[in-house]
């Protein structure tokens, strides 16, 4: 068996015979690794990634079935004096209460070519009236679109409290 060092602080190392006559590497002071630990510590961290990722959605607001979305001409009609709507701006991720002070100013969030202004952001938006103008049996729907003209804010009316 040959020996060989190799500094101060290096492992011991050897060579000898193997079983078929060939020459096999020994270490010393060395063990085999075990990756299993390290897996499941990797496996147990994607694991928990993932959860927190799922329960994002769950605590991030209420969905869109929450908000009583006003589309129609109808809807800003029957707001009065002192009721409360909701600016939905999907630029800047707000909701932004704001009190109606007439049936006039209710019905200018309603006005083709009107221009609303995000309260949060300071975006303008510009409300356009989709369907067909010269058919009455449709009933036109309120969209606010930015300069790309990419729907981008809508207002709500208060949900009641329970």
């Amino acid at each position: 068996m040959h020996v060989c060092h190799q500094g101060p602080a290096s492992k011991v190392t050897g060579r000898s015979a193997g079983p078929k006559g060939g020459e096999i590497s020994v270490s010393e002071g060395t063990r085999p690794k075990n990756n299993k630990p390290m897996k499941t510590i990797a496996k147990l961290l994607i694991l928990a990634g993932l959860i927190a990722g799922a329960a994002v959605p769950v605590i991030a607001g209420p969905g869109p079935d929450y908000w009583q979305r006003m589309k129609t001409a109808e809807e800003f009609a029957k707001l009065k004096a002192g009721d409360k709507v909701l600016y939905v701006c999907n630029q800047c991720q707000t909701v932004t209460e704001k009190t109606v002070a007439s049936p006039a100013e209710a019905m200018e969030h309603c006005k083709e070519g009107a221009m609303l202004t995000c309260p949060s952001c300071k975006e303008k938006v510009r409300v356009v009236l989709k369907g067909a103008p010269k058919n009455q049996s449709v009933v036109r729907e309120v969209t606010y679109v930015n300069d790309k003209g990419e729907a981008c804010f809508f207002v709500a009316k208060q949900p009641d409290k329970k």
